[in-house]
């Protein structure tokens, strides 16, 4: 079997480039342009798979490994074998069903794995360096310390898969799924994750430095600890998100909205804010220091006298039904910021106070929108006395 699936010839690899799907369109072409694989390549596959246990210790040494390099395994079902090991750099596994297949340790680096199914597999330690993957199916593997760097996986799922330190690095992760997946520790340094979903997924101490994370969506996810410096959040929605201890020095976050989320001890020095939504956010020990806030509406936070805002840029911001008596480095920043009767200023001055400054309302702005009601908003000409 192994001689048979070897001696393959490399033109039958790959699919030519003008026959290839465009992007986004791999799971429809997986079901409407599969052919009905090979009955011999079928056959070989299952011998594959009655290998001793004296011969899959063999191939542990990389002289003994077995070797499917530059074979075509396209649409063969494949399910359940084992592979563990085996070498598949520049394999093409286009639309191939690798259900619960066992592929710890093997090697994938370069192969074309677009539509691939690998739902329950086992690839921990695996090597996918370089890897075409689009619309690749990857739900509830285990990636555990897999090595997907540079890897083209555009529109991929990884719903539910354990990719415990797993290293992502400046992958092409455009519209993936990671829903509900363990991302504890993995690295996505410079990764494209735009419009990428996270929604109830576990990325304890993940690392994003610098990621492209434009319009990503996250709900219910535990980022405590993650590293996100640099990181590109433009439009980005985070939702009851966890980002306790979180780091996001120098990351751009213009127009993202976050709400009901904890932000307890989070760094954000030197970020860009810029016109983004607070809501309903715990910011008790959160680090503003030197960060660009103009524009960004701050409700229903909670801030005390571990929230620093230390040479912040505030031109614009606006806060609403929230409690700043105890807020570092807001006193002197107030005259460009907007709010409203809902507010406690720095020394408990409240809308009942004499001391309440004469331009800001005394009610409750029941709708306040900041480019209705805040006269600061946006900021261009509006100066002060």
């Amino acid at each position: 079997g192994r001689e048979h699936l070897a001696s393959l010839h490399p033109s039958e690899v790959f699919i030519p480039d003008d026959a290839l799907p465009k992007r986004g369109d791999w799971a429809k072409w997986k079901v409407t342009n599969m052919a009905l694989p090979r009955s011999d390549i079928r056959i070989a596959s299952r011998v594959l798979d009655q290998r001793s246990q004296k011969r899959r210790q063999l191939e542990t040494c990389r002289d003994w490994r077995l070797t499917l390099q530059h074979v075509d395994l396209k649409g063969l079902i494949l399910g359940a074998l084992d592979f563990r090991l085996a070498d598949l750099r520049r394999a093409n596994l286009q639309g191939t069903d690798l259900q619960s297949a066992q592929l710890d340790n093997a090697w994938l680096a370069e192969s074309f794995l677009q539509a691939a199914d690998f739902s329950d597999a086992c690839l921990d330690g695996a090597s996918l360096k370089g890897a075409l993957g689009s619309a690749a199916n990857f739900r509830r593997a285990n990636l555990r310390n897999a090595d997907l760097t540079n890897v083209q996986m555009r529109e991929a799922i990884f719903s539910g898969a354990d990719l415990e330190g797993a290293s992502f690095e400046n992958a092409e992760l455009r519209s993936t799924n990671f829903s509900r997946a363990k991302i504890g520790k993995a690295k996505f340094r410079n990764a494209s994750l735009s419009s990428a979903a996270f929604d109830d997924a576990d990325l304890r101490g993940a690392r994003l430095e610098e990621a492209a994370l434009q319009h990503a969506q996250i709900t219910s996810a535990d980022m405590r600890d993650c590293c996100l410096d640099g990181s590109h959040c433009m439009g980005s929605q985070l939702h009851r998100v966890d980002l306790r201890n979180a780091s996001f020095r120098n990351a751009e976050l213009p127009d993202a909205i976050i709400s009901s989320t904890d932000l307890r001890g989070a760094s954000l020095k030197h970020c860009y804010m810029d016109r983004a939504i607070l809501k309903t956010c715990n910011l008790q020990g959160a680090d503003f220091t030197r960060a660009n806030l103009g524009g960004v509406l701050f409700e229903a936070v909670e801030i005390e006298d571990r929230t620093r805002f230390n040479d912040a840029v505030l031109d614009g911001a606006a806060f609403q039904n929230s409690d700043l008596s105890h807020a570092q480095g807001l006193s002197d920043l107030l005259k460009v910021v907007f709010f409203d009767g809902s507010v406690i200023l720095p020394g408990g001055i409240t809308s009942e106070s004499k001391r309440w400054p004469a331009d800001r309302p005394l009610e409750t702005l029941e709708y306040f929108t900041p480019e209705k009601h805040n006269p600061f908003f946006p900021r261009k000409s509006w100066e002060f006395e």
